[in-house]
């Protein structure tokens, strides 16, 4: 008898999923089966009444205790998943999904086993695809992580600054040796415009008409920047314009290489040529000035050895006396050579020792006082004490100097004073005469820096005045005004001294 147990709810659920059935007994021969069940062997002549149902699907050999358990109840079902079967007729592969269960009976006895097979192979194909894209996601994955590894570990190595922001100068990453230059922590700077490491960041192109994806913007540019603890620095910057496939506005990468110490020893080296170039200017000047000073004294120490040959005895005192303030002259003039001559060596020579310059210049003053007895007087202006670190030569040069040129024209009692400007920056000395007055021309023409045309008295000596001042660094200032007098004042930058009141 034909056992018809696909009925009812069981028949719609194999129709509606489109699934082929077989019914076996419970030596696993088959009893019935769908009309194309057939087509999921790969013997299809073995799928017929009273057949082994293993002979058409040898994958159930080794499940027997598995479909016996099933028969009894002891397990519900059991599945076989995407069986390849070879279709010797068309050849072609086909996949097949295998559920195992059984019939329900009055006793346990009679219970049936049922086979339903569903074709798989469309949704196998899609699986297996799946399957392959995940593969080759995970593979791209994994090598855009290596990737990114290994460009993170270049850049966190990198001895330069790197630094990248988005078009509009907001900082999205930054390196471990930017964040060093500039003492921010990890998260410091990220999410913060890049101007405020300096503004001319602002200045400075952003984009490029080009569409290349990757493009310079500029290269090598001095930028003064401020670090997290208010430090100056300056650092040469390049910057490329990089665009992504995630906005349409490119990022901008910068790299940045601290040349604070560069650019300072530059500055310091040019300071030093500019120096060593006034000194041979100097030099040569001085040496053209001298020799038409040196000239004069000669010429009148031969004229009066050529009259000492001629002339009485009671004659000879006047003729003496002139050889005499000649020969002084040339001794002065000779002085002033060697002063000249050492003072490279003074602008080179290590700092001197902190001294209190206004007792030294008290102690100058005294001595000039000295010399002239009282044919003339010498004020002192006291002050507090003032310390500076200089050579002492220096000062003596300097003021001594400037006192004799002031007395050889002056009348009256001259003022002589030290003092310092509020901001402790520059040093003045100041020599002042009440009753002497120079009238503009005079006082350009004794001030310029090429005034060799009237070199007698005053002329030479406030000439290398200046010039030694110029070389150290300072200046010379000249005021005088009708019924006010005149004041010759030297200012020298401390800016290379230490100045303290005690």
């Amino acid at each position: 008898m034909k056992i018809s147990v696909v009925d009812s709810l069981v028949s719609s659920i194999i129709v509606s999923r489109e699934l082929e059935y077989i019914i076996l007994d419970r030596t696993l021969h088959i009893l019935e089966s769908s009309s194309n069940s057939a087509r999921f062997s790969e013997f299809p002549e073995a799928v017929t009444i009273g057949r082994d149902v293993r002979v058409g699907f040898p994958e159930l050999c080794g499940t027997e205790d598995i479909i016996e358990s099933i028969a009894r109840g002891d397990c519900q079902n059991f599945k076989l998943q995407s069986l390849a079967k070879h279709n010797p007729k068309t050849a072609e592969i086909c996949y097949v999904d295998l559920y195992i269960g059984y019939v329900p009976a009055e006793t346990v006895s009679e219970r049936r086993i049922i086979l339903l097979l569903e074709d798989t192979t469309e949704q196998s194909s899609i699986q297996q695809k799946l399957f392959q894209k995940v593969n080759e996601s995970s593979l791209l994955e994994t090598a855009w992580s290596e990737s990114q590894a290994y460009l993170n570990k270049i850049i966190n190595s990198m001895a330069d600054a790197l630094i990248v922001t988005d078009g509009e100068g907001i900082i999205k990453k930054i390196n471990p040796a930017a964040r060093s230059m500039f003492g921010y922590g990890e998260r410091d700077p990220i999410d913060r415009p890049i101007s405020m490491l300096s503004p001319e960041f602002d200045r400075l192109p952003k984009s490029s008409q080009t569409s290349n994806s990757s493009v310079d913007l500029f290269r090598d540019i001095e930028i003064s920047c401020t670090t997290q603890a208010g430090k100056n620095i300056i650092v040469s910057f390049s910057c490329s314009q990089l665009k992504t496939e995630f906005s349409d506005v490119p990022d901008l990468v910068y790299l940045g290489k601290d040349i604070t110490k560069r650019v300072r020893s530059q500055a310091r080296l040019l300071k030093s040529l500019e120096k060593e170039k006034k000194l041979n200017e100097f030099k040569s000047n001085f040496v053209s000035a001298i020799s038409s000073e040196i000239r004069t004294p000669l010429n009148t120490l031969l004229l009066a050895s050529e009259l000492l040959k001629d002339i009485h005895r009671e004659e000879r005192d006047e003729i003496v006396k002139s050889i005499e303030v000649n020969v002084r002259r040339l001794a002065q003039i000779v002085e002033d050579v060697l002063t000249i001559a050492q003072t490279e060596m003074a602008t080179n020579s290590p700092g001197a020792d902190c001294v209190d310059v206004t007792r030294c210049c008290r102690e100058i003053v005294n001595q000039i006082q000295l010399g002239l007895g009282d044919s003339q007087r010498l004020k002192f202006v006291e002050t507090d004490p003032i310390e500076v670190s200089i050579d002492l030569k220096i000062v003596e040069y300097i003021l001594t100097n400037l006192i004799g040129n002031v007395i050889k024209y002056s009348l009256s009692n001259i003022e002589i004073s030290v003092k310092r400007d509020r901001f402790d920056r520059e040093l003045f000395l100041e020599v002042f005469d009440p009753d002497y007055y120079l009238p503009r021309e005079e006082r350009e023409n004794l001030l310029s820096a090429n005034n060799t045309s009237n070199l007698s008295g005053m002329g030479l000596e406030l000439a290398l005045v200046q010039k030694y001042v110029e070389i150290h660094g300072g200046r010379i200032e000249l005021e005088s005004q009708v019924g006010t007098g005149t004041v010759f004042r030297v200012v020298l930058p401390v800016s290379s001294y230490t100045i303290g009141d005690r």
